[in-house]
Formats: C-alpha cells, sequence, structure tokens
C-alpha cells in the first residue's frame, strides 16, 4: 500500500510539472538568406607588421584575414614547395556576414601518392590526418576569419601574384 501511494505521489508530481508550472521558452531564431557569388583570387599580400595577417585580392572584394591564421600563413607560404593546386583545396566555405564578417574553412588535400618524403614531413609535423590505406589522402581544415572590403588596399604594399587564379564560391548571409 505504501509503495502504491509514492507511485502515486510521483506521478501526480510529475503530471502537475508538466501542465503548465514551468514556463515554456521559445527560441525566434534570426531569418538569414543567402546568396552565393564567384570569386577569383588573383594576388596577395602578407602583413607581418600587424601580426598574422593575410589579404587575398580578388576580382570584387579583398578579404583579410587576421584571426587563427598563423597556421595557414605558414602553409600558403610553404606552397611552392607543397606544390598547391586548386584540387588541394578542394572544399573552401566562406560565408560573409552581415557585418561583412568573413567566416572561412579551407580544406587541404594532398593524395599520399603524389608526395615527396620530404613533403610527408611536412604534412606530417602540421597535423594533418591521414586517411587509413596506402593510396589514402592526407587532409586539415583551417579555420580563419577577418574582414571582406570593397575598395582596394589604400596601403603601399607589395602584392604577390599567384601562379594561377584561385576560384571561390562565396556564401553571403543576409537577414
Amino acid at each position: 500500500m505504501k509503495k502504491i501511494f509514492i507511485s502515486i505521489t510521483a506521478l501526480a508530481i510529475i503530471i502537475f510539472l508538466s501542465l503548465g508550472c514551468a514556463e515554456k521558452y521559445t527560441f525566434d531564431a534570426p531569418n538569414y538568406k543567402y546568396h552565393t557569388y564567384k570569386e577569383q583570387i588573383s594576388s596577395f599580400y602578407l602583413n607581418n607588421q600587424r601580426g598574422d595577417e593575410i589579404t587575398f585580392i580578388g576580382k570584387q572584394y579583398y578579404y583579410v584575414f587576421n584571426q587563427n591564421t598563423k597556421e595557414f600563413i605558414d602553409f600558403f607560404k610553404n606552397r611552392d614547395f607543397l606544390k598547391l593546386k586548386q584540387k588541394n583545396l578542394s572544399k573552401i566555405k566562406i560565408i560573409v556576414d552581415e557585418k561583412n564578417g568573413v567566416h572561412s574553412n579551407f580544406l587541404a588535400m594532398f593524395d599520399n601518392e603524389s608526395l615527396t618524403e620530404v613533403q610527408k614531413s611536412w604534412i606530417n609535423s602540421h597535423h594533418y590526418i591521414k586517411g587509413r590505406g596506402p593510396n589514402s589522402t592526407y587532409i586539415k581544415v583551417y579555420h580563419i576569419n577577418g574582414k571582406r572590403y570593397r575598395d582596394t588596399p589604400k596601403e603601399n604594399i607589395k602584392v604577390e601574384r599567384l601562379k594561377s587564379l584561385i576560384h571561390l564560391d562565396i556564401e553571403e548571409e543576409t537577414l
């Protein structure tokens, strides 16, 4: 009898609490809209005076990345040594928010078969993840953030041209 009373009391408390004694909380997420545009990056420069900052100059905008860039800049400085091509940056996602903030994920991929032992040593020392199997791929995701600007930089800078254009699909989000 005592077990039945405790069970009924516990059930009554649970029903009582679920019937509206607790305040309901709803969250209205902002309704973002996205559109994609194509960008061609033809040149870049490194600004060591401002710390670890890299600027990519595109046809429509220029993009200044200055957050979480140290590893990416090291990767980019070694692009000739790694024989970097567009296919090695196969999944690039850049999102531009409503305040022109740029949030980017660069997925760097290298086939095991196409790398020399010296290149593999560099990749391993930079914490790339190797897939399973002898002919697998090394991958690493670089997350970098910064700002997008429409005007060209007004500073007196030495711009370094890329050997080939980097083609990007940029997602722009607006409210």
